[in-house]
């Protein structure tokens, strides 16, 4: 048996500086204009199917090509700077800015696994593009946040609630939707190349090189990076990170063509996770994390670090032709996606504990063929999602001895028969009159699992030559239907109110537990007369119906955006008691309700001074009681777990001359570890800041940028990340320390 690691970039990263070093020599020099002003697309930004309209803060207002209303936000060049270091590698760290937006990490850098929250759903649950292309995976399921440098990113947009049909939201939609923009090649030379140096022995290094265009040829780019650091708390690193990008843009006359590929390699340690009761002190709750030895105690070395560490690695190729027409264009796009990954963790079954590797492999392949045209104050748009997928799960077990490990070997080991595929079509329509705005969209999305057979070990390094009939499934297939409309109405030049409606959905997922509860307790399965499938013929797909009710006021002095919004989620994931077996096993029966207001404020007294302040009150309850054991646990209409009603967003950030500088401040009301909110976790607030010192001269080919960060300024000990299934009794979530104080120097040279 041999287990597989990820491969290390070494002459694939120098091939590609090499190639970076050689197109230097195209260089010339340019500089960069800014504008307070709604944005104009150029050709190469028409590609980008967004359209956007400034506020005077971090963010602004979003709205996709062909609809009708700004429905999304987006986070501008400012504010996707003042997500700090942690926002350097980390989509979700990007949008901790933003209100009903929970991102909470062990590290400071934004290294490792987090806890995020979307008005109360979990980021497992929310959709990602890149490029209009989805990014997600299983095991867990979901996208990945870390694949990216966000210094390569023109845009980040995110839509809460509804959204729109021609997003393609991956694995679901349940917690909203994402969507990101590389920054596109430039026509003219420019390189930047970052370093940060901080606590904990961080750095990062960045390199990026648009080398212009030569005559009609392309237009190109190309970015590398390295991010590593050590863990803050406990033995064990974070990296070292490898990122790699390219960026093609040719223009040939009503064709657009443009390829981007992008490398993401990565290990790292996990920090320990904590119980409830370790967490109540809070001095030991900084230092406890995973033992540097073994002591031959295999109740301690299932604690041992190098037990709890992964290696991933992921690539991707997008590709896109776009033929412009009269009041029109249409598009093809396509992509190959692949994940190799292996990580370890350690688990209790008895009296005995595991070290299980949990590897995953994944292969996609997609199209996205669509069709848009305006006509007066009309706009359609046609599209569909067609995805091939090939995904490989698979969990080997080794038992934790006083000696050190003894392979067992795989519980099962599946074999899928065929590929899966996704079929997604959708249609959408806009209005816009001088003060109406009427937008309607239809999507179908349905997914097909492919038939599965399961084989279980022979011996720790061969499997049997038959696989076990109870564990076979068959080709299982889920489908909805999503529709989504949207008014909106302009009172003046400055406020607009709209009212959104939208289905989001989410495909099943949580496949390998059940497996794993099937596997250890087939007996009481077998004497019910049940085989795995019986547990799957009961699965649905998750839907939620979302509705929005919005004002949007942009001036030059203040920004102000509220959203009342409401949402119901039908048919979600929980354990439910099944008498016949004796057991609780995941079955979609739960219904979750959820309100709540956000307020995204800006004000600016001066033009070099702009004050944020943006509260959410979040309410998601269950409607309907559930049991274990057959006994109620008393969930009705308590509170989620993890999701504090209260929190928010506030600071100044400005201009004095040549530095920029900024204070954040994050309150966290008060949380529960469980859906009986029985444990009960503090509220907290963390300060952030941060300066930087610009300088240029007119003698110089480059500008320098300098600057330092401080998260956690006060060094607060507070509760961070908390790691808990909605429908979760007491004691059974684990927590995470926040991370202390840590300070990070930067410099940039922008050539």
């Amino acid at each position: 048996m041999s287990i597989f690691s990820s491969p290390v970039p070494g002459n694939s990263l120098a091939a590609l500086c090499l190639f970076m070093l050689c197109t230097w020599n195209h260089a010339s020099a340019a500089q960069s204009s800014k504008s307070t002003q709604p944005e104009t697309l150029s050709a190469s930004d028409t590609i980008q199917l967004l359209e956007v309209t400034i506020t005077g803060g971090l963010s602004t207002r979003v709205r996709r090509t062909g609809e009708a209303l700004f429905t999304g936000t987006a986070l501008n060049e400012q504010g996707l700077q003042l997500s700090g270091i942690s926002g350097k590698g980390s989509v979700y760290h990007s949008m901790d800015l933003l209100p009903g937006i929970a991102v909470e990490g062990p590290d400071a850098y934004g290294l490792s696994e987090k806890s995020v929250r979307m008005r109360g759903i979990r980021s497992s649950f929310s959709g990602m593009t890149i490029e209009g292309f989805p990014n997600y995976g299983i095991m867990p399921i979901g996208a990945r946040d870390n694949l990216y440098d966000m210094e390569n990113m023109n845009s980040l947009s995110v839509y809460k609630g509804a959204s729109p049909a021609d997003l393609g939201t991956a694995t679901g939609s349940k917690g909203g939707a994402i969507d990101l923009r590389f920054r596109p090649p430039s026509a003219t030379f420019r390189a930047k190349v970052d370093q940060s140096l901080g606590a904990h022995n961080y750095r990062r290094s960045f390199l990026r090189i648009d080398p212009g265009k030569a005559g009609k040829g392309p237009s190109s780019f190309l970015s590398a990076s390295l991010t590593e650091a050590e863990k803050w708390k406990g033995p064990g690193t974070l990296g070292p990170r490898w990122n790699l990008a390219l960026g093609l843009h040719q223009d040939l006359g009503p064709l657009e063509l443009s390829f981007y590929a992008n490398y993401n390699d990565m290990e790292r340690h996990a920090y320990r996770e904590l119980s409830y009761e370790q967490i109540q002190d809070r001095q030991t709750l900084r230092q406890i994390d995973f033992n540097r030895e073994r002591n031959g105690q295999p109740s301690e070395d299932r604690y041992y670090y190098d037990y709890h560490r992964g290696s991933y690695n992921n690539r991707d190729l997008l590709f896109t032709a776009r033929l412009n027409q009269n009041a029109g264009y249409f598009q093809l796009k396509a992509y190959h996606s692949t994940e190799d990954a292996q990580y370890y963790e350690t688990v209790q079954r008895g009296p005995n504990f595991f070290r299980d590797t949990r590897s995953r492999k994944i292969h996609r392949l997609g199209l996205l063929p669509e069709w848009r045209r305006k006509t007066g104050s009309l706009e359609m748009a046609a599209g569909y999602w067609l995805e091939r997928f090939d995904n490989n799960a698979q969990v080997y077990n080794s038992r934790i001895t006083p000696d050190g490990l003894t392979p067992i070997g795989y519980g099962s080991y599946s074999v899928n028969k065929t590929a899966g595929f996704t079929h997604s079509p959708y249609a959408k329509l806009a209005h816009q009159g001088e003060r109406l705005k009427i937008q309607a969209g239809l999507k179908y999305f349905h997914y097909t699992d492919p038939a599965t057979e399961r084989y279980p070990s022979a011996s720790p390094d061969r499997l049997a030559e038959a696989p076990n009939p109870h564990l076979y499934t068959r080709k299982m297939q889920y489908g909805a239907w999503l529709p989504s409309l949207g008014l909106g109405y302009r009172l003046n030049l400055k406020n607009e109110l709209y009212l959104n409606y939208g289905r989001t959905y989410m495909r099943p997922y949580m496949y390998s537990p059940v497996i794993a509860l099937y596997v250890n307790n087939q007996d009481a399965f077998n004497q019910a007369g049940m085989v795995l499938q019986d547990i799957f013929d009961g699965w649905k797909m998750e839907t939620s119906d979302n509705l929005d009710l919005g004002w949007r006021r942009s001036g030059e002095i203040l920004s102000f955006m509220p959203t009342l919004y409401f949402a119901r989620h039908h048919n979600v994931l929980a354990a439910v008691y099944d008498p016949e077996v004796g057991l609780n096993y995941l079955q979609n029966a739960g219904t979750l309700h959820a309100w709540g207001l956000e307020v995204e404020t800006y004000l600016r007294p001066i033009k070099s001074l702009t004050l944020l302040f943006s509260p959410a009150y979040t309410a998601m309850e269950y409607q309907n009681e559930l049991t274990r054991n057959g006994v109620p646990i008393g969930i009705k209409g308590k509170q989620a777990p993890a999701t504090p009603r209260f929190s928010l967003k506030s600071g100044v950030f400005g201009k004095l001359g040549t530095v920029d500088y900024h204070l954040m401040a994050r309150h966290t009301g008060s949380r529960f570890g469980d859906a009986t909110n029985q444990e009960k976790i503090s509220a907290y607030t963390r300060w952030d800041a941060g300066f930087y010192y610009l300088f240029t001269s007119p003698g110089l080919p480059f500008s320098l940028r300098a600057g330092a960060e401080a998260a956690n300024l006060l060094d607060t000990t507070y509760v961070g990340a908390i790691n808990s299934s909605d429908d979760s009794q007491q004691g059974a979530a684990t927590y995470f320390a926040g991370a202390p104080r840590t300070i990070t120097l930067l410099l940039s040279l922008l050539f």
